[in-house]
């Protein structure tokens, strides 16, 4: 949640020090795609995304579940 604002937002975190995390090429492949469809309906939209040496977070949109799909 933002703090100023009060928007919800959904985090993707990745722990860069596990074996079968991705790595730097895969995740930045990952942002460039997601940042090429920006803006096209049906696609996730990514706000940011912040590194550590141990942690990459992608921040999101957070998507609102409809509730029809857990029936």
């Amino acid at each position: 949640r933002h703090r100023e604002n009060g928007q919800e937002y959904a985090v993707k975190i990745i722990d860069l020090l596990q074996d079968e995390s991705p790595n730097n090429v895969e995740i930045q492949n990952e942002i460039e795609l997601l940042k090429e469809f920006a803006g096209v309906d049906h696609v996730i939209h990514l706000f940011d995304v912040y590194q550590t040496e141990t942690y990459a977070f992608m921040v999101f949109e957070l998507m609102q579940v409809n509730p029809i799909f857990f029936n």
